[in-house]
């Protein structure tokens, strides 16, 4: 992932644009990690993930390429930067090293950069995934944690041969997920046969959280029915904190052309998805309030003005409007939200549609979903500079398959509303908060895209095709 090459200066961190920095990074670690020995060089680092909290502190996530002088062979290694305002690297380094830590490929398992303040963690060291160190040992894998989640499944006479594994997306102190191929042996008819897992470790319990909600969705008559397509769970693994679920052959949305007439048929299809998703009754999830959300709002605006105060002329009456217009929003039924939509959360095998990601399942507001969803599709445009007569047509192809599966009525007004404030607290958020380049350069225009959804002037929803 590329970052911003620039970012306005923040007194708090002087250090940012040094470590947002993949060259000087590389030269860094390089120089921290292996000073005594030239065995190893680091060919090549990737800033993965970034994590900025303007004037608190930056967490990063490299992905680097370190060549091995004695067996001539490159491997990844992965390291997590997290850098601290002057002063304040040394007692957490201290704490750090208070922790159980285990020996990573390369390096150590944790590196103090005095000045720059800033400690390395190694993968699959981390601060908070403690679960990390195991899930990410084959061995471990192999001999205990798959062994004990198969012996409750039909799988439970199947013999583990092999265990491949990668890790697909990580997220420092929050969770990491893997996809994990298994070879199986069967004793009675001497059969072979590969098994694909995904798992994923958590900082706290909300993988035993999303057992439960999944192994309940998985017996409701939305799922039963074909209506909601979904993974099925494996089960929860309590010493690693994480939660393993069975892999859907195929592809994601986000793997297909935006532009052909097979991904409208497809995205129709995932609107009935959520659809049934936000009808099915679970107990025990937690609430999204509607204050929670409004507050969001008045933080983003601050953190986007004191970032760039040029913004403050469109974003304050903005906010102030969005503020006015949520006295009058229709309260429909709390719904059974995913929380997370977006392309890559729909997942297509054998023809068809599937929900995946299903950790964050919240009970709330349905617009509060569609709304994110929406805002990432004009957000996606905007990047791609996509035509908005297609993004009107995604919309509207979406819209019209989730109307269909609720059965209920969506207000215009309310719909605009969620999206435009979707656009603030999430995406334009973002731009600030995860540092991609080139994000930066559409910040305004999405400020300017939620002030025109939210006085009506929608470019992406004809009245003709509107929502009946």
């Amino acid at each position: 992932m590329k970052v911003e090459t620039y970012l306005p200066p923040d007194p708090a961190l002087p250090q940012l644009s040094t470590v947002l920095n993949a060259a000087a990074m590389q030269k860094t670690l390089q120089s921290y990690l292996f000073a005594e020995t030239t065995r190893f060089l680091i060919k090549d680092c990737e800033i993965e993930w970034v994590k900025y909290k303007p004037g608190k502190n930056c967490m990063l996530c490299c992905l680097t390429r370190i060549y091995d002088g004695s067996t001539e062979q490159i491997e990844d290694q992965r390291f997590c930067l997290r850098i601290y305002e002057p002063g304040g690297s040394a007692s957490r380094f201290k704490k750090g090293l208070s922790e159980r830590l285990v020996s990573p490929k390369f390096g150590k398992a944790l590196t103090h950069i005095p000045e720059l303040e800033m400690l390395v963690w190694a993968f699959p060291n981390d601060r908070k995934l403690h679960g990390l160190p195991m899930i990410s040992d084959t061995k471990i894998l192999q001999e205990n944690i798959l062994p004990e989640l198969l012996r409750h499944s039909p799988h439970h006479h199947w013999r583990i041969e092999e265990v491949f594994s990668d890790v697909i997306h990580y997220v420092p102190e929050h969770t990491c997920t893997l996809r994990v191929e298994l070879r199986l042996f069967e004793f009675n008819t001497n059969n072979r046969k590969t098994m694909t897992l995904f798992g994923k470790t958590y900082y706290n319990e909300d993988g035993r959280k999303a057992d439960s909600m999944m192994r309940h969705l998985w017996k409701s008559e939305s799922r039963r029915s074909g209506a909601l397509g979904m993974a099925q769970s494996l089960g929860y693994h309590e010493r690693s904190k994480s939660f393993w679920q069975y892999a859907l052959p195929g592809g994601t949305l986000l793997d297909s052309d935006m532009s052909s007439p097979r991904f409208l048929v497809l995205l129709e299809e995932a609107g009935s998805v959520v659809g049934a998703l936000h009808i099915s009754s679970l107990e025990g999830l937690p609430s999204i309030r509607m204050g929670d959300w409004l507050n969001k709002l008045k933080e983003t605006r601050s953190l986007i003005i004191g970032r760039r105060s040029r913004c403050q002329k469109e974003l304050t009456p903005l906010v102030q409007r969005l503020l006015l217009q949520s006295q009058d929003l229709t309260v429909l039924p709390p719904g059974t939200l995913h929380g997370d939509l977006h392309l890559n959360n729909f997942f297509v095998s054998e023809g068809r549609v599937s929900l995946i990601d299903m950790d964050d399942l919240a009970e709330g507001p349905p617009l509060l979903d569609i709304g994110s969803f929406l805002a990432g599709l004009f957000y996606r445009g905007l990047l791609a500079r996509h035509p908005t007569s297609l993004i009107q047509t995604i919309c509207e192809t979406f819209l019209r398959g989730y109307q269909k599966s609720v059965g209920w009525h969506i207000s215009r007004s309310d719909l605009e509303w969620y999206v435009a404030t979707a656009l603030i607290n999430e995406r334009a958020y973002r731009c600030l908060a995860r540092v991609k380049a080139g994000r930066l350069d559409i910040l305004d225009d999405l400020i300017d895209l939620a002030d025109q959804v939210s006085l009506g002037k929608t470019p992406f929803w004809s009245s003709k095709n509107e929502p009946k």
